[in-house]
């Protein structure tokens, strides 16, 4: 409702609801805004998707990602001028103001290391991720805006290259001068249901690798990332994390996955091969004998 007593010429939504960009949308259409911009994940492309995925892959609707989608579909079907943004996960110290300290992923890891804890990581952890520092976000948004042929367009947006789970341990463990040795721990997120049903606590769903090919963006946009990912982890626990840990602003860390995942050693996933797969949405030890070893069978519900 305030939305719609000022003047729009522009809208950038980051919305996870479908309802209320329907909304916007209906909104926009009354004010004429001369371009809606869309931020989606590029995990929209799915599992299944042949790495790294186009604007072009076809999209596959799952859990969290439906919403986003189905968003994407309302933009296009508007009439509105539009650019959609399919965005690497976005990191950056400019996150710790639009969301609780342990709830990005980079604190996620971060935290843990500042207090000398494991960390505890589903499945496998060799699922590549894309990251994007929230200023290459915000220049990529820009430049579509500038950009006359961007309207009705979808650009993929990430840092060059990707990271595991795994790699993110370790890469946050050295950016932080971690002082303890690293343990990371790997689980079974469905044998933790019950703690998933209360409240989520690894930022990141393993689904699959999500990444995505910016060529598109780097050529009609004249964009490109000015930070690396590893740049941007250092960037955003030197000017972020660290702050807010040293001024004791941060939140109780909740360890209560954690410490399930540490005593119920049969629970936990022995990775024994590096070698990653594109669907991991199956019980361990059915058919994954070439990728991990559960180290115990276990009887399934």
């Amino acid at each position: 409702e305030a939305i719609s007593k000022i003047d729009l010429d522009i809208v950038v939504d980051f919305t996870h609801n479908q309802t209320l960009t329907e909304s916007l949308i209906r909104i926009a259409r009354s004010k004429g805004v001369k371009r809606y911009i869309y931020v989606s994940p590029t995990s929209v492309y799915g599992p299944e998707c042949s790495m790294p995925c186009s604007e072009d892959s076809e999209v596959i609707p799952v859990e969290f990602t439906s919403a986003k989608i189905n968003s994407e579909t309302l933009l296009q079907d508007s009439g509105l001028p539009y650019t959609i943004i399919r965005s690497g996960l976005v990191i950056g110290p400019e996150r710790n103001d639009m969301k609780p300290l342990s709830h990005s992923l980079e604190n996620y890891f971060f935290h843990r290391h500042a207090l000398g804890k494991p960390i505890v990581v589903p499945g496998h952890g060799q699922y590549m991720v894309s990251l994007l520092h929230a200023k290459d976000l915000a220049s990529g948004i820009a430049s579509a805006l500038e950009t006359a042929q961007a309207e009705g367009q979808i650009y993929n947006l990430q840092a060059d290259g990707g990271i595991t789970f795994d790699g993110l341990a370790e890469l946050t463990a050295k950016i932080s001068n971690r002082n303890t040795s690293l343990e990371v721990i790997h689980y079974d997120e469905r044998q933790f249901e019950w703690i998933f049903c209360r409240r989520p606590q690894f930022p990141l769903v393993a689904m699959g690798h999500s990444l995505g090919f910016t060529e598109k963006a780097k050529k009609e946009l004249n964009w490109k990332p000015s930070f690396t990912i590893s740049n941007a982890l250092a960037d955003s626990y030197e000017n972020g994390f660290q702050i807010l840990f040293e001024d004791n602003l941060q939140p109780d860390l909740n360890l209560g996955l954690d410490e399930a995942v540490i005593s119920s050693p049969h629970k936990q996933v022995q990775v024994q091969w590096l070698f990653p797969v594109t669907n991991f949405r199956r019980p361990l030890g059915y058919g994954d004998d070439i990728v991990v070893d559960t180290g115990n069978k276990w009887e399934w519900e």
